[in-house]
């Protein structure tokens, strides 16, 4: 029998935009949101530094909309 693959979660990109005053200086992938269930609610939260790398990440286990756990 055939593995089928499991569905990668759905990622958000979430940008952060640099401003000097009213112009705009850089912009960056700051955090990644993960859907794990595909409900439209973000599941997971990772921090990013301005290279990409991971800081942190936040857990929403009970999908109430609060932070249930960090890990660093």
């Amino acid at each position: 029998m055939e593995k089928k693959a499991k569905p990668l979660p759905d990622y958000i990109p979430i940008f952060v935009n640099t401003y000097a005053g009213e112009q705009l200086v850089g912009r960056h992938l700051g955090y990644k949101g993960w859907d794990f269930n595909k409900d439209g609610v973000i599941d997971m939260l990772e921090v990013l530094d301005a290279d990409g790398n991971v800081l942190r990440r936040a857990y929403d286990w009970n999908r109430d909309g609060t932070v249930d756990e960090v890990r660093n």
